[in-house]
């Protein structure tokens, strides 16, 4: 070993260079929505000679993330062994490396060439439209580049939805992909890229809920390195429950917790919450004690909220009734109240150390039908926040404390929700476009129609709808189902 270790090296190599293939294509960024043909046809030349022959292969890739500390297997799979790609995808909704991979079958020698890829699922995004089509609760969806989807649960399930719609929510973000859809006899979560019914009642709770009602299904709001929340909690009739993300434990238990417990005594939460500082600290309103609530991340017990030194009213002494709760200007969440017949609005800070911001009393002189409003939404560019009462929409400026009518739809018609589109409380996602339009859904009788109308910086709308969507049902709750992050 001594002398090998010695020995000189004479550099008396003969080098050869070794024949290669070249892989050229028109861009290295494809995009397909499922069930679609993905056509790449790369051009193939060799370094040196074209005498060699090879073989192929294509390999979808998900990449994982370097804070991804779940231990989850990335998704991949081989979608075809040809020279040139012509596959219709069945690949699941996402982000992922598309690696094409030429051998040379006398060398052996590979060459490698990487793509972006996104699968667009048939539903990546756009407004969920929950409806009642005679006595069956149905799901209809808007897609972004316009395209209607009709009776989608019984189209793509196979079976209907038991009992009359109350409330849908969607959650999406990271590898979490929920929808909840909460009806008078029962409680689903269904998968958003396939729009297929995962689990109801049965599977997802340990005891199940005597009635269903005042529904609200949402998660937190986690920093990095989750960056998705590390609890979804489900409100039902003012308890709650929760069960843990999949960005934080690498799965779902799927099923929820017991009802979470609170020392003092009993509470109704309002379906609703928002995140605090760091979102370690989650916090719910308790109508029937008239104060917020807070939870922890993975605890399943509610306490009272101290007040902050910088809090502008007690959050343990608010004594007054909700009656709509939103995402408003700046990440501030938005508490409409009712105290008998006088109305508040409570402005809740998120991502601080103090949560108690300005509160108001609505000046109802200058704010017609406002006492008689339950659907509302409010803009996250704007202290703007929209309220509906029969066939009318209002702005409410919360700087001025009035409200001014933009909209009067036709006689008989009945205005059933608004949505304004902007982020959700977990999205990671911006868009330019957010707060630049709003969706109001209107029956007349059993027929449903969704209006879009553009947004304009004073708060006002366009002069007329850019676009009208037709054939649903009667329609009870509107969604947005934001693009996978």
């Amino acid at each position: 070993m001594f002398f090998a270790g010695c020995y000189k090296d004479k550099n008396n190599y003969i080098v050869d260079d070794v024949n290669e293939a070249q892989i050229t294509t028109s861009t290295d960024d494809y995009a397909v929505m499922q069930l679609s043909e993905l056509s790449i046809v790369p051009e193939i030349t060799s370094s040196l000679h074209d005498k060699d022959s090879y073989t192929y292969e294509w390999k979808v890739i998900a990449p994982k993330e370097g804070n991804d500390y779940t231990g989850r297997v990335s998704y991949s799979e081989i979608l075809s062994t040809a020279k040139d790609l012509k596959e219709v995808i069945f690949t699941p909704a996402g982000k992922y490396v598309l690696l094409y991979t030429v051998t040379n079958a006398t060398t052996g020698i590979k060459n490698f060439k990487a793509f972006n890829l996104t699968v667009n699922s048939g539903f990546y995004k756009g407004l969920v439209v929950g409806y009642q089509k005679g006595n069956q609760a149905e799901m209809g969806f808007i897609r972004e580049d316009g395209e209607l989807g009709y009776d989608l649960i019984q189209t793509l399930n196979e079976e209907a939805l038991q009992g009359d719609l109350q409330k849908v929510n969607t959650l999406i973000v990271n590898s979490l992909r929920r929808m909840a859809i909460t009806t008078s006899t029962n409680h689903y979560q269904v998968d958003m890229d396939e729009f297929k019914i995962l689990q109801s009642k049965n599977s997802l709770f340990n005891t199940t809920p005597v009635s269903f009602g005042n529904s609200y299904f949402g998660g937190n709001k986690m920093g990095a390195p989750y960056d998705g929340p590390s609890d979804v909690y489900y409100i039902n009739n003012g308890k709650l429950q929760a069960d843990m993300g999949p960005d934080f434990g690498g799965s779902m238990a799927g099923m929820y917790s017991q009802e979470f417990y609170y020392a003092s005594g009993d509470y109704s939460l309002f379906p609703f919450l928002f995140n605090g500082n760091g979102a370690a600290t989650i916090y719910f309103y308790d109508n029937l004690n008239g104060k917020f609530l807070q939870t922890g991340y993975n605890a399943r017990t509610l306490t009272d909220v101290p007040r902050h030194a910088a809090d502008k009213f007690d959050p343990s002494t608010v004594k007054k009734t909700a009656v709509a709760a939103m995402l408003g200007y700046d990440n501030n969440v938005y508490y409409v109240m009712q105290d008998g017949s006088d109305y508040y609005l409570y402005t809740m800070i998120q991502y601080n150390a103090h949560r108690a911001g300005a509160s108001q009393m609505v000046n109802l002189s200058n704010a017609p039908d406002f006492a008689q409003a339950r659907i509302f939404d409010a803009r996250t560019d704007q202290r703007y926040i929209y309220y509906a009462v029969n066939n009318k929409l209002y702005l409410y400026n919360l700087t001025a404390n009035s409200a001014q009518l933009v909209l009067t739809l036709a006689a008989g018609e009945e205005i059933a929700d608004i949505h304004i589109y902007k982020t959700n409380m977990w999205q990671n996602t911006t868009d330019d476009t957010f707060n630049k339009r709003i969706y109001v859904a209107s029956n007349r009788g059993d027929k449903g129609t969704v209006y879009q109308y553009g947004l304009l910086a004073d708060g006002g709308l366009s002069n007329s709808s850019e676009k009208v969507f037709e054939g649903f049902g009667r329609i009870v709750d509107l969604d947005y189902r934001n693009a996978n992050d």
